[in-house]
């Protein structure tokens, strides 16, 4: 008996329609894993800008914190701030004059804060209470700065030194023992990223 040929409709598919129906899948998953890595992408660039916003937020209120209960002399420079503040007594934390110092260095802002002694918390030289209190002991930690910032640098305003066709007139360095500045920014070079607290 001899085998009958297949009809048109019962044949297979020639190699022609495999090769090409190959490459549009190729396609497809190329497109699909482009889609994929450029959204990994973005997630990623989302969290570190998350990350950095927190770190920002971390180091304004731990800084507004300090500001709002400054209550003496204040000494700046472009990379050193040192606050002379009084905390009240909290549920399982002693109250009292503290000095609080910021300093920067390079990408970190190192923060000591140093308990002041009761019977003279308030001297007229604040260079004198830092000296005074250099060897206290008190709580250190390192608070996080945004991202990948550089350097940093803290810079001061006076009451006074807002011109309204040029903004704020900023200062390097607040060596003013009887005033307090009416702002100070903290601002880091590699992103922009810049902040300016208003004292109380």
């Amino acid at each position: 008996m001899r085998p009958t040929a297949l009809s048109s409709t019962e044949a297979g598919f020639t190699l022609v329609e495999m090769l090409a129906a190959l490459t549009l899948v190729a396609l497809a998953l190329a497109l699909l894993a482009g889609s994929l890595r450029w959204g990994q992408e973005r997630f990623q660039a989302a969290a570190t800008e998350t990350r950095r916003n927190r770190d920002q937020i971390a180091v304004a209120e731990r800084l507004a914190t300090d500001l709002r209960q400054s209550m003496g002399p204040l000494h700046g420079t472009a990379q050193e701030l040192t606050l002379t503040l009084f905390e009240p007594p909290r549920p399982g934390r002693r109250g009292g004059w503290f000095l609080a110092r910021y300093r920067l260095e390079g990408s970190r802002l190192l923060y000591r804060r140093q308990p002041l002694p009761a019977t003279e918390p308030l001297a007229n030289d604040a260079m004198a209470a830092v000296e005074r209190s250099s060897h206290a002991v008190g709580d250190s930690m390192v608070l996080p700065l945004p991202g990948a910032v550089s350097a940093a640098t803290f810079a001061y305003a006076a009451a006074g030194g807002h011109d309204p066709s040029h903004g704020w007139q900023w200062q390097e360095s607040w060596e003013q023992f009887r005033e307090q500045p009416r702002l100070i920014r903290l601002s880091g070079r590699s992103h922009g990223w810049i902040f300016a607290l208003t004292m109380p």
